[in-house]
């Protein structure tokens, strides 16, 4: 194991909080002021070595020791500040009576004092034994993140192949060849990690031919090995006649029941199987043997030949290297966008050559030409051709192989890059991602900072992921109709890789691979602890992310014990878990900036000690319907970020106290009558969505004082039947979205009623919307609209031709309008003729 290559990145923002703290010349500190100026002496000077100390600590077992010892240093001096500054917010907010308050700085800067001294003789002793081991002071490559490429890479997702025609064509003789009378048959496609099994799958599973071969199709992610009772209970991802479904409770053996009942058959994909064994798969076999009709196919996807065997396939198909000429349409996609290597002569013969070296594997290929994308000098292109990962100059010939190609690619991270992409391996591997959620743990641990003030974490990690993306680390599977990404995934090696880089320092679902060391930890639903009494000599754990925790009143009180004794904690995630009390203790977690309790249907309330939580930046409560009551002082978690929330008690003049909110999700509020106390001091405000809310009938007058909008969601509100209010000082609001409002039968036809800079307008299911105002036609920066099922809609306004910069527009489910909108012959064609992208009942035109 070793230390990641993180700590250059971690010194440094010790060194910010240092420097902040001092400029600040806040009383409370300036007691100790001058051992801050030897912390910012001392960690200047260890800067310096860290990085030779990272490259050497692989073949040298004490340089090794030595990184931790620093590491452990680190952390512990990053906590003591963090102590300063949530001791700082907490009389801000408290405010509490002034002797208390002497009488408790008086021992919290004692406290402090002696804990600074004992930091600093443990660095300086680090330090000092530097020139026993040798360390030289190098220059560490820092790439801030104002930097990251802004270019316009082309992001392929995972489901877009470069090649493999001939691959997909025989996979689908081998599913489609078989006489449809014949039972149940598997298909296994085999091939080591890197190939592109699952890609190839996708294209299968997404053909026309197998569309209209297969009553029913079910994609199953497996990332594991063969389990029936896991696979039974795996929710559906993909299901009937080729549409996303998103079948929340649902799981295949209840498919299964459909099936039989309407004699279906079916395609199930099993993607990414590791082992199974005789006994599993036919207990498996039986359950899909009962299910469906005869000519039902399983493919499987596994890089395990005897898996294939077991699986007793008609024939299992090998998967081979891509052939070279599609290597190099994929690494051209990837390094120069399509068709621009002739620009490039020079670099065009290097590529060539790395190409060559990279065995017709696709991953090594992609995560190559991405590492190579944003730098056009001919020495660096020489520098990755000639290193010495790729051997003695032969092509890639196993994993091993190409995990030190993506380790290539990971020694290239700017640094603020790497504690990221290590983070990652705390996730399960397979899993999607959700890019918010992992950007908002990303900013719970510090890893996400802005060098000015008029940047914004969240946005600075958005950039973060593009460039993972661009690297081709991320495989983008998910976007919204903004063409965002919104979920993304990590092919397995690279989750590998992310997991040995991550050493010691982040485990996942394995105690046995703790140490003093480790800070972060997440468990799977079957690994969680029995017993936590072992890990309480760990109580400097950061993460503690621990989804679907098994809920019974032993495992419940392990819980308390385990969260009791983790103080230090930045993120905690105990989400669908049924629990229904939270500990009092979870106010001692002082630092803690993320909070997940989504789905816990049976939390009954919230403690009020959660308001000692000044730090915390987002916490979620998402499907927690059942808490009554909310804690008095919620105003006092000064620092709340994002907040979402199900609750019918929630009440607005609570909401609106929460002051730093960047983001506010109302969802079942099923109470909540008014929004004239949310929006009347939430100027920092930047997403709103209410969803669900039964009982609002409009939006409040005052919405403009959340002068940073930049989006709005209305959903599901049937009561609300009038958007009369004025936008127009929504100078920020780049997108509106106006979903399930039976009762609004028109837009306001003032112009003051639109935000001057609307770039994205979405209005879905309003059945009694019969017109669209002519002012529309003012909103000229609109780029893309959506109007869909409003089957009363009877024409488009007469400004819509005024809307120049209009892109992309969809009509679906609008009878009337899309006569309307038919090719040179509609009545409205000419209002809309102009645009790029014109898409009526999803076909294009």
């Amino acid at each position: 194991m070793v230390v990641p290559p993180i700590l250059y990145n971690v010194s440094q923002r010790i060194l910010g909080q240092v420097a902040s703290l001092l400029e600040e010349k806040y009383g409370m500190y300036m007691s100790f002021e001058d051992d801050l100026y030897k912390l910012q002496s001392y960690l200047d000077a260890i800067s310096a070595v860290i990085v030779d100390a990272e490259k050497q600590q692989e073949r040298n077992h004490l340089v090794l020791r030595w990184l931790e010892n620093l590491q452990s240093a680190l952390y512990d001096a990053q906590d003591l500040l963090d102590d300063l500054n949530v001791e700082a917010l907490r009389q801000n907010v408290e405010a509490p009576w002034r002797l208390v308050t002497w009488v408790r700085n008086f021992f919290f800067l004692s406290e402090m004092s002696d804990r600074i001294k004992k930091i600093l003789g443990r660095i300086d002793d680090i330090y000092k034994q530097r020139e026993s081991l040798s360390l030289q002071q190098l220059d560490c490559d820092v790439v801030h993140e104002r930097v990251l490429r802004e270019n316009t890479q082309l992001y392929l997702s995972f489901t877009e192949v470069v090649g493999r025609e001939e691959d997909k064509k025989n996979v689908l003789d081998l599913l489609l060849g078989g006489k449809d009378d014949e039972g149940l048959c598997v298909v296994p496609i085999v091939g080591m990690g890197g190939l592109g099994k699952t890609a190839l799958a996708h294209l299968v599973f997404d053909d026309d031919r197998v569309k209209s071969s297969f009553d029913l199709r079910i994609w199953v992610d497996v990332s594991g090995d063969l389990c029936p009772a896991r696979i039974i209970h795996n929710k559906i991802i993909r299901a009937v006649d080729g549409s996303d479904c998103d079948v929340h409770g649902t799981d295949i053996l209840s498919c299964l029941q459909v099936i039989k009942g309407s004699c279906k058959n079916f395609l199930l994909v099993l993607d990414d199987i590791w082992n199974c064994n005789n006994v599993e798969w036919l207990e498996l076999k039986n359950l899909l043997v009962n299910g469906g009709a005869r000519g039902s196919r399983i493919l499987v996807t596994t890089r395990n030949r005897n898996t294939a065997r077991i699986l007793r396939g008609i024939s299992w198909y090998p998967l081979g290297a891509l052939p070279d000429g599609d290597c190099w349409c994929l690494f051209e996609k990837w390094a120069f966008g399509e068709g621009e290597s002739t620009l490039h002569p020079n670099l065009e013969r290097i590529g060539k050559e790395i190409v060559n070296k990279c065995g017709g594997v696709p991953l090594a290929i992609r995560t190559v030409g991405g590492l190579l994308s944003g730098n056009k000098e001919e020495s660096y292109w020489r520098y990755v051709k000639d290193n010495d990962t790729w051997g003695m100059g032969h092509e890639l010939q196993g994993e091993d192989d190409i995990l030190a190609v993506l380790k290539l690619s990971y020694d290239q991270l700017p640094s603020h890059l790497k504690g990221c992409f290590a983070y990652c391996s705390l996730l399960s591997k397979g899993q999607e991602f959700n890019k918010q959620d992992l950007i908002l743990l990303w900013m719970a641990q510090g890893f996400i900072h802005s060098s000015s003030g008029d940047q914004q974490l969240e946005e600075v990690g958005s950039w973060y992921v593009n460039e993972f993306v661009s690297r081709s680390i991320f495989d983008v599977v998910r976007k919204n109709h903004k063409a965002e990404i919104v979920k993304f995934r990590m092919h397995d090696l690279l989750h590998d890789l992310a997991k040995s880089v991550a050493g010691h320092l982040m485990v996942n679902s394995d105690a046995t691979n703790m140490s003093e060391h480790t800070r972060h930890v997440s468990f799977k639903e079957q690994d969680l602890i029995v017993d936590p009494s072992s890990f309480l000599k760990f109580q400097k754990f950061r993460t503690l992310l621990l989804p679907k925790f098994r809920n019974s009143s032993s495992s419940v009180s392990h819980l308390y014990v385990l969260l009791s004794g983790c103080t230090y904690l930045r993120a905690l995630d105990l989400s669908n878990s049924s629990l229904k009390l939270l500990p009092n203790s979870i106010g001692n977690m002082k630092h803690l900036r993320y909070l997940n309790l989504n789905g816990n249907t049976e939390l009954q309330s919230l403690p009020e000690s959660i308001c000692k939580l000044h730090s915390l930046q987002t916490m979620k409560l998402s499907g927690c319907i059942k808490i009554t009551t909310f804690p008095r002082n919620l105003h006092h978690l000064v620092s709340l970020r994002h907040l979402v929330i199900t609750s019918p008690h929630v009440r607005d003049k609570q909401l609106g106290t929460l002051t730093s909110l960047r983001l506010l999700a109302l969802e079942h509020c099923r109470n909540l009558v008014s929004l004239v106390e949310v929006t009347q001091h939430l100027s920092a405000l930047k997403t709103l969505y209410i969803h669900n809310c039964s009982k609002l009938t409009s939006l409040p007058k005052n919405l403009e004082n959340c002068s940073a909008l930049e989006t709005l969601e209305i959903v599901n509100c049937p009561r609300m039947g009038s958007l009369e209010v004025s936008m127009q000082g929504l100078s920020s609001l780049r997108s509106l979205t106006i979903k399930g409002l039976p009762k609004l039968a028109t837009l306001p036809n003032k112009v003051e009623c639109y935000a001057k800079n609307l770039q994205y307008l979405f209005i879905i299911d309003c059945l009694a919307l019969m017109t669209l105002p002519d002012s529309l036609g003012n909103v000229s920066s609109l780029m893309r609209v959506h109007i869909k099922y409003c089957p009363n809609l009877l024409n488009l306004p007469h400004g819509f031709s005024q809307l120049t910069s209009l892109q992309v527009l969809h009509i679906d489910g609008c009878p009337l309008l899309s006569s309307r909108c038919r090719r040179n012959v509609g009545d409205d064609w000419q209002q809309i003729a102009h645009v790029r992208e014109i898409y009526v009942d999803n076909l294009k035109i």
